[in-house]
Order: C-alpha cells, then structure tokens, then sequence
C-alpha cells in the first residue's frame, strides 16, 4: 500500500455534500439532504472540517413522500383524500369519520420550533361541526414534531421553510467547525 500524504491543514475552497433518497424509520423519505460552502481547512485529528462561514444547508422532502408519510401517521378516523404542496402551504383534503364521513380542507404550513424541531400547523380547518374540527386539531398535533433536527445525518440547525410546488425545502445551517465523523449514515 502506498503512503497516503499527509492532508492535515488543507485547504478546500468549496465543500458540497449529497445525500440522496434518505430513508429513516418513522420520519418522512428525505428526497436529498444538500451541505454546500466554500473556504475550509481539513484537520485530520477528528477529521474536522473548520469553515470561514457556517455552511447552508437544504433538506428536501417530496410531496409525494410526504403525502405516504401522513397517511400511515393518520388514525382511521382521519382518511386522506389528498395533500398538495402550494406557495402558501400545504393544501390537505381528508374525510373525518365521525359516524358517517365528513368532508375536510385543511391549509397547513410547517413551521420551524426553535431551530430544532420542524411542526405543523393548521391556518385554515374547513369542516362542519366543532367535533370534528376538534378531532382534526388534535390529530394534527400527534404528527408533531414531523421532523427534528436530531434525526438527520448532519449536525443542523433549521432557519427557515419553503413550500415549493411539489417539494417542501426545509433550510439550515451548519457550525463552522464540522466533525466528519459526526455525518452517520
């Protein structure tokens, strides 16, 4: 095996990471996870990266993965019709199954909670009836928090959200100083 040369103390002008397809248990399927900046030195103790200004970072998540990860999140009395990603949020139309099924439009947007957590919540309920207008509110928040920082492969910190057609964009940072060994996948 030939020597490897010594890379402690380089230079790297730009860094992009992709992570594509992320599939983690009870969470949505990451469609990519994107860590992009430029300007670092590589430190071989620890295998840090140590950036001259935090790097951005984006989290996609599909309207269709969305879509498959609220229906199995969703109690039976609660059966989505259909869920769309809009400019001004998510469109999300459902039958409340009272004793005979209610029609249900709900404008959501998520929301980032302290730079950690990604929750939903509800601008408009559209239904008849205050039962089953509490009964949707409640089942909304059992799907909070929809997604935490903690639980991705990157250390992040959430900064904002964009309702994209089809795709929602959750963005963040990262430190400046970036453990490598702290990507785990």
């Amino acid at each position: 095996m030939a020597d490897r040369p010594d890379i402690d103390g380089s230079q790297i002008e730009h860094l992009t990471v992709t992570i594509g397809r992320l599939k983690i248990p009870e969470l949505p399927v990451i469609n990519q996870i994107l860590v992009a900046g430029d300007q670092a030195t590589y430190r071989e103790e620890g295998a840090v990266v140590e950036t001259a200004a935090p790097y951005q970072v984006k989290v996609e998540i599909t309207e269709a993965d969305l879509c498959a990860f609220v229906r199995t999140q969703l109690p039976d009395r609660l059966r989505l019709r259909d869920l769309r990603i809009t400019e001004v949020g998510i469109e999300f139309s459902a039958d409340a199954v009272v004793i005979v099924p209610i029609p249900v439009r709900i404008l959501l947007r998520l929301a980032v909670l302290n730079e950690s957590e990604i929750h939903v919540v509800a601008d408009n309920v559209n239904v008849l009836g205050a039962g089953p207008k509490q009964l949707i509110s409640n089942q909304l928040q059992l799907l909070n928090p929809i997604l935490r920082a903690r639980d991705l492969p990157v250390p992040i910190r959430f900064t904002g959200i964009v309702h994209e057609s089809t795709v929602l964009t959750i963005t963040g940072i990262l430190e400046q100083t970036i453990s490598l060994n702290s990507f785990v996948i």
